[in-house]
């Protein structure tokens, strides 16, 4: 698994007051909660493979989710609060 430090990691350890090693549990923890409902759309990622984007509520945040499963490893792009509502097929995350 690889990471985007910037959108993801550091992210998610400034607003949980976490580690990063920590953080990094937790967006894995994160990634394997992810549902069909979850699902929003698919997002081109500039110059590279499309991405898909899940939004999933937990540890009473929303958080945007955006993985690329092409070229292998797993690449998580972003992990981070939504910065405007995001429709998933179960509904609104904010």
């Amino acid at each position: 698994m690889t990471w985007n430090v910037k959108a993801s990691t550091a992210v998610v350890a400034d607003k949980l007051d976490l580690t990063l090693s920590e953080a990094q549990t937790f967006i894995y923890e994160g990634l394997c909660r992810l549902q069909p409902a979850n699902f929003a759309h698919v997002s081109c990622v500039a110059g590279t493979s499309a991405a898909d984007v899940y939004g999933i509520d937990l540890r009473r945040f929303g958080w945007y989710v955006k993985f690329k499963l092409v070229p292998q490893p797993l690449n998580v792009c972003s992990f981070h609060p939504p910065a405007t509502p995001l429709q998933t097929r179960a509904g609104l995350v904010r």
